[in-house]
């Protein structure tokens, strides 16, 4: 019987301080700090994403304005080489990186770069026949495209 009573008084004594642990503020300031962290962290993450894409777009959108205002002068083709004569009428430098022809990759001779108000040449390589008629896109920075159509 004895052996029953300490055990009781045992019991008791670990419930009071499960009472005491769970009554504590230590455990719950650190909770609600670690929180506190992590939403301020996303908050920062979330600000910080909507600055850097709101630029990103601003910048795509004066590139694909600034690749609109490019207007062909003039082209011409050969056997071997399509050229064409580009004016940039916008405010910015525009340089072309890629061709293409029929849709397909073409070997853009140089890459050109286009000063604001200046004319410049491209010269894209390949194999073209008489009597066909060619559509050559020209892409800029972003991927985007000036379109225009010429015969042998």
């Amino acid at each position: 019987m004895l052996l029953s009573i300490s055990s009781m008084l045992e019991k008791r004594d670990s419930v009071e301080k499960m009472r005491k642990l769970a009554r504590s503020r230590k455990g719950s300031t650190l909770v609600i700090a670690t929180l506190l962290i992590v939403i301020v962290t996303i908050a920062a993450g979330v600000l910080f994403y909507n600055t850097i894409m709101g630029s990103v777009t601003s910048m795509t959108n004066n590139v694909n304005t600034q690749m609109a205002l490019l207007l062909i002068e003039g082209t011409g083709i050969n056997s071997t080489t399509i050229t064409a004569f580009i004016r940039n009428t916008g405010q910015f430098s525009v340089e072309i990186l890629n061709a293409y022809v029929n849709s397909q990759i073409a070997l853009l001779t140089q890459t050109v770069n286009l000063a604001s108000a200046a004319l410049g040449v491209t010269y894209i390589k390949g194999e073209f026949s008489r009597g066909s008629t060619y559509s050559v896109q020209l892409a800029g920075m972003f991927g985007t495209l000036t379109t225009f159509q010429v015969t042998y």
